[in-house]
């Protein structure tokens, strides 16, 4: 059933795009692929090449992609300015700008990115938590003298949002992805990639790349003590979304975009690791 909806909120729509490249059950986001207003808060900055490699993603799994749209990624790089009309969907006011009900109207002015993740979610209909859901952040490369308060790592696998929804499905996700993205990402550099199980381990350059399973930006704004706003992971999860938010370091994001053989097995072993995690969890509770 389609939704009524006003002159400003079909606009907001527009804002944002949502490829479908098959109509799996998968969606990639990149929130924050342009400038973005955060009220009492400075301006977010883009986090490059997570809009490519969203839409890749979801093109080789067969998913959906939602992205800004190439008209507000154009007008972003040329202003270098966070309009305000475009809000982080990452710093979302729990509970306002997502309100549970019927209308959408608010929700669609507000943060189209929930109407959209809302849509897919109907158009999928699959059972809770089958779907799932890979929010693509960019983080800095790791400093590896012990300085870096979010810790050393290329890869953050942040489950925080889940282990709310479904604390079992989002233990079985840190056992499997971290460790299948590592030997995704060491087959495509032919180099040894670690995973800091616990956010720990060797603090050293000697690995391609690090992959860190227990880390500070975990998709829950709660857990950093702030309770009145949402990720894009948390909206995922309340739909009914298995959400899980990946940092990728630039140097990470730099190697993927240049090499498509590799982005292709990392977004191969996110899929796969999800449905065994999956079907682990379900075995167990039957």
């Amino acid at each position: 059933t389609s939704i009524p909806m006003s002159w400003d909120a079909l606009v907001a729509l527009t804002r944002v795009e949502l490829h479908d490249y098959g109509s799996a059950g998968v969606v990639f986001t990149a929130p924050h692929g342009i400038y973005l207003f955060r009220d009492n808060d400075v301006p977010h900055k883009p986090e490059d090449w997570t809009t490519f490699i969203a839409k890749t993603c979801a093109e080789w799994t067969s998913g959906y992609a939602l992205v800004w749209s190439e008209s507000e990624r154009l007008k972003s790089e040329l202003t270098r300015t966070a309009c305000s009309s475009n809000r982080d969907p990452n710093y979302a006011l729990a509970g306002w700008d997502c309100p549970d009900d019927e209308s959408g109207e608010r929700t669609s002015v507000e943060l189209p990115w929930y109407t959209h993740l809302r849509r897919v979610r109907a158009d999928v209909d699959g059972a809770k938590h089958a779907t799932l859901h890979v929010d693509l952040h960019g983080r800095r490369d790791p400093n590896f003298d012990g300085s870096d308060p979010l810790g050393a790592s290329d890869c953050d696998v942040g489950v925080g949002a889940l282990e709310s929804s479904h604390p079992a499905l989002a233990k079985a996700i840190t056992c499997r992805m971290p460790t299948a993205i590592a030997n995704a990402l060491s087959t495509a550099t032919g180099d040894s990639v670690c995973v800091r199980a616990g956010g720990g381990g060797v603090l050293d350059e000697s690995h391609a790349f690090v992959v860190n399973d227990a880390p500070k930006l975990s998709g829950d704004w709660q857990k950093r003590g702030r309770h009145g706003r949402w990720t894009v992971s948390r909206m995922g999860c309340q739909l009914g979304y298995t959400s899980v938010q990946l940092e990728l370091s630039r140097r990470l994001r730099l190697f993927l975009k240049d090499d498509v053989q590799a982005l292709r097995l990392f977004a191969t072993a996110l899929v796969e690791s999800f449905q065994e995690a999956l079907d682990e969890t379900l075995c167990k509770v039957e």
